[in-house]
């Protein structure tokens, strides 16, 4: 029988615990660990070759869990669905991009392949959302931390003991892995799989370090192991996003407030003169750097992508599929290899779904954006998360295409944290005060909630502007007739 247990957090605002039976706390942490890619290649097999994976018996495997997880989740939604609900509801933009996805196996080149690539992702949207909203952003965020640094942990013994299985060898036949032999790839196909996980477990410990109740010394290893991981993965957007949470937390320090409108400015700015003058930025960077910066290719592959003209500029050519129309072809010719990536999150999206996935896409950021604005004051470590996870998501699609992908760590925690964000379970305690809910933490305190500042401009006016009525305005109290208590014992006559 689960039951809603209350937690009050004094720094991040009241959060409900719900409290789980064996079996479906074994089913979310099963999700979560597969949806880490830290499992995949082991129920192949150890397959090097993620190319030939589907034409391989471990394949099989890989669906076979997935479908069981899958179902289990929406299973899982129909038992809780009291406690799911509200969350499906209060984040259903997601579902747009994903609706989108679906419907497009009607134009699409490769019907067959579409369905095949949908599947993964409604299932990871859903999971998303029933495992964040069953678990609450604590246990979700603290339980996720412990299974990444266990994955990044074995992939760091892998590459020391066995590595052969662990790093890129120049025997493997493959192009990239010759390419990229002895940088470490752990229990992933590739070293840009492991590099940015690696940084992602980073974060997670470093920002969750005021309620990881641990060692000092396990905890400190755990932040060694995540950066060595990384650098020796030689990813380079790994390590540059290791810098990625000091900036959040000297962003959310209340000295710096003053400067953060202008930070949001400047960095808008920058990206749009960035995607403007990119070929202009990349020669400069070359310039100074003493060499041609191509981002490994890549400028080739979006050169080719921009310029190729038979894309639906509307629709693409369906989900998981745009490549097929020829795309691939022209690829192969001019890069003598078949490429089915536009290594650019959003420049997938085009090839797939044209700009309605673009502006589908633009549209879950925005919403999840808007938010974080919304709740900038709360100083809660899962808040934190949540905003080191959008700058991550950007940053990452700017050079790989995880934008809109099933069955990965990006979009499964898209779904977790805008389910957060959107319901309300990231909010800071004063916003949660003045609108009637003071905490348990603030009664303790013997702090009345009309103590507590109303930092909403417009929430203050219409309280003032209801402090009018007799009885308790009679005595000062500017929440008289606002259905706010003064004194959270009270009880309306």
């Amino acid at each position: 029988m689960s039951q809603v247990r209350p937690v009050v957090s004094a720094r991040g605002g009241p959060q409900q615990e719900y409290s789980l039976n064996a079996v479906t706390l074994a089913i979310c942490l099963l999700f979560m660990i597969f949806m880490t890619g830290g499992i995949t290649r082991l129920l192949t097999g150890g397959t090097s070759d993620d190319e030939a994976l589907e034409a391989t018996e471990g394949f099989v495997m890989v669906r076979l869990t997935a479908a069981f997880l899958y179902t289990s989740v929406f299973v899982l939604a129909a038992t809780h669905w009291r406690r799911v609900r509200p969350a499906l509801s209060a984040s259903s933009v997601i579902w747009i991009p994903v609706l989108l996805a679906v419907i497009s196996i009607g134009w699409s080149y490769l019907p067959e392949l579409t369905l095949k690539r949908a599947v993964p992702l409604v299932g990871t949207t859903m999971g998303g959302v029933v495992v964040a909203s069953l678990l609450g952003p604590r246990r979700f965020s603290v339980y996720l931390a412990y299974i990444l640094a266990v994955v990044v942990g074995i992939s760091a013994l892998t590459a020391i003991l066995i590595p052969d299985f662990g790093k890129h060898t120049s025997t493997s036949g493959l192009t990239w892995s010759a390419l990229h032999a002895g940088r470490w790839r752990g229990l992933y196909w590739h070293k840009n799989g492991l590099g940015p996980v690696s940084s992602i477990t980073f974060a997670y410990w470093y920002l969750m370090r005021p309620v990881m109740k641990l060692n000092t010394l396990v905890y400190i290893g755990v932040l060694v192991i995540a950066v060595v991981t990384t650098a020796f993965a030689a990813s380079a957007q790994g390590i540059a996003q290791l810098a990625l949470p000091f900036a959040v937390q000297i962003f959310l320090t209340d000295s710096y407030r003053p400067f953060r409108t202008i930070t949001v400015v400047f960095l808008l700015a920058s990206a749009v003169l960035l995607s403007i003058f990119f070929n202009e930025f990349a020669a400069l960077m070359g310039a100074i750097l003493n060499r041609d910066v191509q981002f490994s290719g890549r400028m080739d592959i979006w050169n080719i992508i921009l310029s190729y003209q038979s894309i639906d500029p509307v629709v693409g050519g369906g989900y998981g599929a745009g490549f097929e129309g020829g795309l691939a072809d022209a690829l192969q010719s001019s890069l003598f290899q078949r490429l089915v990536n536009a290594h650019n999150g959003f420049l997938q999206q085009y090839v797939d779904l044209g700009w309605a996935g673009v502006i589908t896409l633009l549209l879950v950021v925005a919403s999840y954006i808007r938010y974080l604005v919304q709740n900038t004051n709360s100083q809660a470590p899962e808040f934190r998360l949540a905003l080191y996870f959008m700058a991550q998501y950007l940053s990452t699609n700017m050079l790989d295409n995880y934008a809109l992908r099933g069955q990965e760590i990006y979009w499964f925690l898209m779904a977790a944290f805008l389910t957060y964000l959107a319901s309300g379970a990231l909010k800071p305690v004063d916003a949660l005060s003045a609108e009637g809910g003071a905490t348990r933490t603030d009664r303790r305190r013997r702090r009345p909630a009309h103590a507590i500042p109303v930092t909403d401009p417009g929430l203050r006016r219409r309280l003032y502007a209801n402090s009018s009525g007799r009885g308790a305005s009679e005595r000062g109290d500017p929440f008289a007739g606002s259905g706010v208590r003064s004194n959270p014992s009270e009880t309306p006559s």
